[in-house]
C-alpha cells in the first residue's frame, strides 16, 4: 500500500520497510534466546515487485476501445476485455492499431512464462502494457496511486525477493532467480508432504537451493 501510494522510492515506504525489519529481528531475536534458531528453516519473499508510473506514461482505455466495443475489466498494469457480441473483429483491429506500449493475446493464448491456463475470467482479450506504463479510464491524474505491479513477469522490476535460513538450506548460496509457482513443493519437501494432486510448480526448478 505504501509502494502504491508514495511509490518505490519515497521516505514513506522506507519507514514502513525499516518498521517490518524490526519485526523480522525481533523474531529472529527471540527464536536465538530460545536456542531454536538453528533448527528451524525460515523463508521470507515477496509475491511480486513493484515499479513506479508518471503522468506522461498513461494509456488512456477509452481512447483504445470505444464503450460500445467492450466491456473492459480493470485501470493498471493489464486489462481484461470482453467484446461486446458482434465486436470481436472491431476490438481486435482496435487494439492492434493502437499497440503503442502495450502488448495484447487472446486470452487463450497468453505466454508460457505467465503460467495462466484457460478461464472466462479473463475475457477474450488481455492487454498487458509496457513496463512503467499504465491503463486508466480516467482523464484526470490520481495522485494517491504511483506506482504498480502487474506487468510482464520478465521485467526486473516485477521481481521479487526470496530470503531463506535454516538447517535445510545451503549458506551463502544465491540463485540467479526463483518461480514464485515452485515455492509450494519446496514446502511440501520440508514438511515431507506428498502432493497427490496437479500442480504448476515443479521441485526439480527451487530444489538447488536445499542442501
Amino acid at each position: 500500500s505504501y509502494g502504491h501510494s508514495f511509490g518505490t522510492q519515497s521516505d514513506s515506504l522506507n519507514k514502513k520497510l525499516t518498521e517490518l525489519d524490526s519485526v523480522i529481528n525481533y523474531l529472529l531475536i527471540g527464536l536465538e534466546s530460545r536456542n531454536l534458531l538453528n533448527s528451524i528453516n525460515i523463508i521470507i519473499l515477496s509475491d511480486h515487485g513493484m515499479m513506479d508510473f508518471y503522468p506522461k506514461t498513461i494509456i488512456n482505455t477509452k481512447k483504445i476501445l470505444p464503450k460500445h466495443y467492450a466491456d473492459v475489466i480493470n485501470n493498471g498494469p493489464y486489462l481484461f476485455i470482453y467484446p461486446k457480441p458482434g465486436y470481436g473483429d472491431s476490438v481486435k483491429i482496435s487494439l492492434s492499431s493502437n499497440k503503442n506500449n502495450f502488448t495484447f493475446y487472446r486470452s487463450d493464448s497468453l505466454p508460457v512464462q505467465f503460467s495462466v491456463g484457460v478461464s472466462s475470467r479473463l475475457g477474450k482479450f488481455v492487454a498487458i502494457a509496457d513496463c512503467g506504463w499504465i491503463f486508466t479510464d480516467r482523464d484526470d491524474w490520481n495522485e494517491n496511486y504511483i506506482a504498480a505491479h502487474g506487468y510482464d513477469n520478465r521485467c526486473l522490476e516485477m521481481q521479487g525477493i526470496f530470503l531463506a535460513i535454516g538447517p535445510d538450506f545451503k549458506k551463502s548460496y544465491k540463485s540467479i532467480g526463483l518461480r514464485n509457482i515452485d515455492v509450494y513443493p519446496l514446502l511440501c519437501k520440508l514438511f515431507n508432504f506428498t502432493i497427490n494432486h496437479k500442480i504448476d510448480g515443479d521441485l526439480k526448478k527451487i530444489e538447488h537451493i536445499i542442501k
